[in-house]
């Protein structure tokens, strides 16, 4: 992981890496033996060691709430997903903190899609280790500006969840122990920094960005945050999401 992280720090890309490994297989066939799915969340950033975008932003935490992450095999693309893990499940995509860690399990080599889908937190499921600002919400941004004035952004999803297509018929995964990577294009999330500047010019101990203080903001937020997502093949299997595999994505969101 050390090692990933430091080659990643080069990338364009945050990252968030779905490991995927093997309790045992059936080599040659669609169909083996159960595999065990470990979704392991990390980022990197892309300019620096911290997560700091070409607009002057920084971002320090990223939360996101998921209910539900499924594969659906690519026999039964139309159909409901049979490979799946029930949340809530908490992620902070900037340390690579998840609460607690997701864990698929399928007899299937092939598949169509991916989906992961989004849900508010409720009171009931928030620690000390989660922010409190995420409650009632499924995403929660800790950042700063270009000018050093802190700032949240918080939203509860308006699209209820993440769906990516295969850009082939399907995506394989090899019988031997595997990463798919899903990874977010940070640098469009903030395309215009002045929307943040403009917001308010005396500074204050925190500025809160929500649907009610600046709709038309978070709605530009949320609609960049998912469509950033692909979903890559670690072709060589050498646990790091190189420049190659980023230009050969498996899957794109629909």
């Amino acid at each position: 992981m050390k090692t990933m992280i430091n080659h990643m720090r080069n990338l364009g890309l945050l990252i968030v890496a779905l490991a995927i490994s093997n309790v045992s297989s059936c080599a040659g066939t669609d169909v083996g033996n159960p595999t065990m799915t470990n979704l392991q969340f990390s980022s990197y950033s892309t300019q620096s060691t911290a997560l700091k975008l070409n607009t002057g932003v920084t971002i320090e935490e990223v939360w996101l709430v998921l209910s539900l992450a499924e594969l659906r095999q690519a026999e039964l693309c139309n159909a409901m997903g049979d490979e799946q893990y029930l949340g809530p499940f908490i992620v902070e995509v900037v340390s690579g903190r998840e609460y607690p860690t997701p864990i698929l399990t399928s007899i299937h080599r092939s598949f169509c899609q991916m989906r992961l889908d989004f849900v508010a937190l409720g009171a009931a499921d928030q620690t000390a280790d989660i922010p409190r600002e995420l409650v009632g919400n499924t995403v929660f941004v800790k950042g700063t500006r270009g000018d050093g004035q802190p700032f949240t952004l918080s939203f509860a999803a308006q699209d209820q969840d993440l769906q990516f297509q295969a850009l082939g018929a399907d995506f394989r995964l090899s019988d031997d122990e595997h990463n798919l990577f899903v990874g977010f294009d940070a640098t469009t999330w903030f395309p215009d920094a002045m929307s943040i500047e403009r917001l308010n010019t005396t500074p204050v101990d925190e500025l809160a960005i929500t649907m009610e203080t600046n709709i038309d903001l978070v709605s530009q937020f949320e609609f960049n945050f998912k469509h950033s997502a692909g979903l890559f093949d670690d072709v060589d299997d050498d646990a790091i999401l190189n420049e190659f595999e980023i230009l050969r994505p498996i899957a794109v969101v629909k």
